[in-house]
């Protein structure tokens, strides 16, 4: 899960558990003790080119917080403070964060995925788990491992992405799909595209683009990209053989009530930067999240193959004992009865050879 938070802090503070705890507060209406405490490890921060300080949760795979029970209780939830309106949203359009959902090793892109949480309103995301098994060649051209030698001898393009785009760990269509059109924009504009994944600097001689021009060009030349090339890079870049996809759902109500403002303001633990801002003002800048399972259950999708070697073999003995009458069993005494004719007539020309042979040798003998 990927909640992007636009953070209040500066960019140069370097430390994640300032900002975790500067960000994540627990609820002030919560009376039980917290089942887990914010803590660095439990969150991540990385720089997105769209939202700046990004923070991901439960992305260490040796350390996965899990839950056993569904509902909003037993989620992610989070009391977010997005900053002063006046001093850190004088550059966007919008007041809120961005959250993503996803699964731990897929390739996520804040532009295509994501739900925008907005300030002064409380956010339930339900989610539902959805896993898909696809069938590998010659069933379909879904890749599993793009780096084995099978795949690399079938698409070119995958020797590509393993020469200049080691960040790529896992195979993901949307990550390939992004590079195939990386790749455009470097041939035509000369450049790469900032917010596109970044070729190793080692295999392609080539820079951002940050010039007018350079910006022009990408703009120019992504428009024509998606309205000749794409099929050619969906091609290139098939679905991936397993996948995990979850659908979400979500519900919103007004944050906070001037009950629960009021207890934020005097506490002295929960939002001290509040402290100077009436109702109204508190509403622009502050939020609530809950991302929680649905349903502890989740849905399979798996592809079979229609046909296998075995029923295939059922179905042809199925039609022929249909249409012709004849079993297995009756086919193979067919072909019995036919070796048998077969030994039969041999063995009549050998006897007629052997009786020839032998008049010929009598009447040699008589002269």
């Amino acid at each position: 899960m990927d909640p992007h938070v636009k953070s209040p802090l500066k960019r140069s503070d370097p430390s994640p558990q300032n900002y975790c705890q500067t960000i994540i507060k627990k609820s002030a209406l919560q009376k039980k003790k917290i089942r887990k405490k914010c803590d660095e490890d439990d969150f991540v921060m990385y720089h997105d080119y769209h939202y700046g300080n990004c923070f991901r949760f439960n992305g260490n795979k040796s350390n996965v917080i899990k839950t056993k029970k569904s509902d909003w209780k037993n989620g992610l939830r989070l009391e977010l403070f997005v900053g002063d309106p006046d001093e850190q949203q004088q550059f966007t359009y919008k007041a809120g964060i961005r959250v993503i959902v996803h699964n731990q090793t897929d390739s996520v892109f804040s532009d295509e995925n994501g739900i925008d949480v907005s300030v002064g309103s409380q956010t339930n995301i339900g989610i539902t788990r959805t896993m898909i098994k696809r069938r590998p060649y010659p069933y379909s051209n879904c890749i599993d491992n793009y780096q084995s030698k099978q795949i690399l001898q079938r698409n070119t393009f995958m020797k590509i992405i393993a020469a200049r785009y080691p960040q790529m760990n896992k195979y993901s269509q949307i990550f390939c799909l992004k590079t195939c059109l990386q790749e455009f924009l470097i041939n035509k504009c000369g450049c790469f595209d900032l917010s596109l994944p970044r070729p190793d600097n080692s295999s392609i001689n080539c820079t951002g683009c940050e010039t007018t021009d350079d910006l022009n060009c990408v703009q120019l030349q992504e428009s024509q990209f998606y309205e000749s090339e794409i099929e050619k890079c969906y091609s290139f870049c098939p679905n991936e053989c397993f996948q995990v996809l979850y659908e979400t759902k979500v519900s919103s109500a007004k944050y906070p009530s001037k009950w629960y403002a009021s207890i934020l303001k005097n506490s002295t633990n929960l939002f001290h930067q509040l402290t100077k801002y009436d109702f109204e003002q508190m509403q622009q800048m502050i939020l609530m999240v809950n991302v929680f399972y649905e349903q502890m259950n989740y849905n399979l999708i798996e592809e079979y193959p229609e046909l296998s070697i075995d029923a295939l073999l059922a179905f042809i003995g199925g039609n022929l004992g249909l249409f012709l009458g004849i079993s297995v069993l009756s086919l193979v005494e067919i072909i019995e009865f036919g070796i048998y004719l077969v030994y039969f007539f041999m063995a009549k020309l050998l006897q007629f050879n052997k009786l020839a042979a032998n008049k010929t040798k009598v009447e040699f003998m008589q002269k």
